[in-house]
């Protein structure tokens, strides 16, 4: 069972829900900063699952670094 969504309000990305923000002056997808200050970069040729499949959830025990094909699988 997981723990609680930590959600996060404000402005999301148009075409995939996910939340954004300006860090640096580089606009970032927040789960995915915060995963890579967590935990380092993510491999090449990976990406970020939301288990929850809440887009807008930030909670690291939420994410889980798989291949796309696998991320697919999950949604579909």
């Amino acid at each position: 069972m997981l723990s609680k969504c930590l959600e996060v309000e404000g402005t999301v990305s148009h075409h995939n829900r996910y939340p954004r923000r300006s860090i640096n002056g580089r606009r970032v997808r927040l789960y995915r900063f915060l995963w890579e200050q967590a935990n380092g970069s993510v491999q090449a040729g990976m990406t970020i699952d939301h288990l929850c499949f809440n887009h807008r959830c930030v909670n690291l025990e939420h994410l889980e670094i798989v291949s796309p094909s696998e991320n697919a699988k999950r949604y579909w």
